[in-house]
């Protein structure tokens, strides 16, 4: 089925010009946290642009939402005006009954270089007119030039807000087509993150 998703994107792509991203993602689950399940998640993506933050925890609030988990991005309880102590970060935990803290971390973004090689078609039509026959010819040429796909690694983990302990870690690998933004790429890694976390059970829903 993955095969013919990729492919179907891959047409999409070609005929309307869209945006695609695929990702790939190992993970671990710490067996002390084996039976546990979250129901309440604070995520958390420590950037400092505040476009890419509220990108990233807006993809992954919106995935975890469409499974049934309960989520909430960090920028709306902690907006970056000034420094949290520990102890108001607790309180937030608290009065949100947040069990458990998903932190989805950058580390390291780059483009791919892509040779479209040149080439080209021709076409004609002929026409009778009486006893003299036409023939008309063009060329339209392609390629030769560059394309850039966007790439991306991020190390996902998930706290026990109880314990402080790692619950389960992933790393992961996005690439997107030539047509991909970094809101492509965001959804791409949260739609295969929040499945892993259902799938492994770590997750209510």
């Amino acid at each position: 089925m993955r095969k013919y998703a990729k492919l179907a994107c891959l047409i999409s792509g070609l005929f309307f010009l869209s945006s695609c991203a695929w990702t790939t993602l190992n993970s671990i689950r710490n067996p002390k946290f084996i039976t546990k399940k979250y129901k309440k998640i604070l995520i958390v993506a420590p950037f400092s642009d505040l476009s890419l933050r509220q990108t990233t925890e807006g993809a992954f609030n919106a995935q975890l939402g469409l499974a049934g988990v309960t989520a909430i991005p960090s920028v709306q309880v902690f907006p970056p005006l000034k420094p949290y102590s520990k102890e108001e970060i607790e309180s937030v935990l608290r009065e949100n009954n947040i069990d458990a803290v998903l932190v989805v971390a950058l580390q390291n973004y780059w483009n791919s270089q892509s040779y479209i090689p040149k080439s080209s078609s021709t076409r004609g039509s002929a026409t009778l007119y009486g006893n003299s026959l036409s023939y008309q010819t063009y060329t339209q040429e392609y390629g030769g030039y560059y394309i850039s796909k966007p790439r991306v690694t991020f190390e996902i983990r998930l706290y026990d807000t109880k314990t402080g302990e790692i619950v389960w870690l992933a790393t992961s690998f996005t690439r997107g087509n030539a047509f991909a933004n970094y809101n492509t790429l965001a959804n791409s890694l949260a739609q295969a993150a929040v499945k892993r976390l259902i799938r492994e059970n770590v997750v209510a829903h």
